[in-house]
């Protein structure tokens, strides 16, 4: 019985010690793999250069893309913020708009064919905005899952556009789109 007891840790070590090597090295290489998590992309744009301030879009892409604008001035009723999106890179401009209005329910998705476009309501479930005048520090922020992009799988580039009467400040640039973030 003694020499079972003996046996027993020795036997575990060498059973063990692989298997928690090979674990730890999976665990490894999944922690680094492309898919792991959300890619991510951020660009800045000038302060004090519109009505209604842009200083920052996050661009997160995943399962579902999420858009995060910052802003320098507090949000007003009336404003409209927009993100533009395109999901084909053959194309010089975006195929989607997402846009919210601070503390209201005009929100909406929307298939465009140009800048300018109208477009067409998309179907959307899943889709979320919010625009809060009551918390000056929150950024707008806007969730599309892929389905309401067409299923789109490959890189997406933003553009955010914020709206304060006629007068506009966009990031990066008016009708730019901004860099291609990849599907994480």
């Amino acid at each position: 019985m003694a020499t079972l007891r003996h046996a027993r840790p020795h036997l575990l070590r060498r059973v063990l010690g692989p298997v928690l090597a090979l674990l730890s090295a999976v665990v490894l290489v999944l922690g680094a793999a492309p898919g792991a998590s959300a890619a991510s992309r951020s660009f800045g744009d000038a302060r004090g250069d519109g009505a209604a301030d842009i200083t920052r879009v996050t661009v997160r892409w995943a399962a579902t893309l999420r858009v995060s604008v910052k802003h320098a001035r507090a949000l007003r009723d009336g404003d409209t913020y927009t993100a533009y999106v395109s999901t084909d890179p053959d194309r010089p401009g975006p195929e989607y708009r997402a846009f919210a209005q601070p503390n209201s329910d005009v929100l909406g998705v929307r298939r465009i064919s140009s800048w300018g476009d109208r477009g067409r309501a998309v179907r959307c479930p899943g889709f979320r905005a919010s625009a809060d005048t009551f918390d000056a520090d929150a950024p707008v922020t806007f969730s599309v899952p892929a389905g309401c992009l067409g299923g789109a799988d490959g890189p997406v580039r933003v553009t955010a556009r914020a709206q304060r009467g006629s007068a506009s400040d966009w990031a990066p640039r008016a009708r730019r789109l901004g860099p291609a973030v990849r599907q994480g």
